[in-house]
């Protein structure tokens, strides 16, 4: 099963400009699953399911469909990687 660290993942499918901002979020608490909160550094698969509040207070969640097998994804594609599945209540 491909995995990725989250970081990365959010990076790559466009969620957040950098993996900076991405790695950022994770650590200071805004990305959770199941009800955890993540590290920069946890890794990511298909089907999970995150819960992401931005930086502007936006919330939502995403399910994981794929996980990119290169580190450059197009604009066009980073759709296919998540799903939003919306408020994360």
């Amino acid at each position: 099963m491909a995995q990725l660290r989250i970081d990365v993942f959010l990076k790559l499918t466009g969620i957040f400009r950098t993996r900076s901002s991405a790695g950022k979020a994770a650590s200071a608490g805004y990305v959770s699953m199941d009800g955890r909160k993540l590290k920069s550094s946890h890794s990511v698969g298909r089907g999970d399911v995150l819960h992401i509040v931005k930086p502007d207070g936006t919330a939502f969640s995403i399910r994981v469909e794929e996980i990119p097998e290169n580190r450059q994804v197009s604009r066009r594609d980073r759709q296919e990687y998540f799903t939003i599945l919306g408020d994360p209540d």
